[in-house]
């Protein structure tokens, strides 16, 4: 793969490699063992109708489920870090509990409450905001049937073997209504893994 973008991740990787941003093995082993492509780290999960504050969406005993979660837990597995080049939130909403990954997100203004379309989503790991955005510019209505990403206008970063959260921040008193409500957060980009 020799696109810009590949090149353009591929020198933050190494960068980020000479500043100790990752373990002594992955950086080491850059080039030679670990290869970077295309990977999307997400999470779908049902909340509850009344919010206020800040509510995570991840849970420590949280198991990788195709369709409901890409990683086990809260870290990513060794050697698996993930550049963040885009970012995307959906939404469901159904009658019963537990469709989480049996549900169809939309990320546009019609489908997505005004409770949900006000609050933020917060990327953190090891205490610091990776990502903290308005769910509002992540709107994006679907183009040619696929949902739209939303391109960061600069990389974010999640590290393997450290623990991070991802969470919703809602205004005070927030109420989406009576039925089962379902997000799904996804972070596109590019990772490192093991040959």
């Amino acid at each position: 793969m020799n696109t810009i973008k590949f090149q353009t991740v591929a020198n933050f990787i190494k960068a980020m490699a000479t500043q100790n941003k990752f373990s002594v093995e992955t950086s080491s082993r850059l080039g030679d063992g670990i290869v970077l492509r295309d990977n999307t780290v997400f999470v779908r999960k049902e909340i509850p109708a009344t919010q206020s504050g800040e509510t995570s969406i991840l849970d420590v005993n949280g198991l990788e489920l195709p369709g409901v979660q890409s990683f086990k837990g809260r870290a990513l597995n060794k050697l698996n870090n993930q550049v963040i080049t885009h970012i995307k939130v959906g939404y469901a909403t159904n009658a019963a509990s537990g469709k989480a990954g049996a549900l169809k997100y939309v990320n546009d203004n019609a489908g997505v409450p005004a409770g949900l379309q006000t609050a933020n989503v917060i990327v953190e790991q090891s205490g610091k905001t990776v990502i903290k955005m308005p769910i509002s510019d992540l709107i994006k209505p679907d183009k040619d049937g696929r949902n739209a990403y939303t391109e960061l206008s600069s990389f974010a970063l999640l590290r393997e073997d450290a623990e991070f959260d991802i969470k919703l921040e809602f205004a005070q008193g927030t109420d989406l209504g009576a039925e089962k409500h379902y997000v799904a957060v996804s972070l596109k980009g590019m990772g490192t893994f093991e040959k």
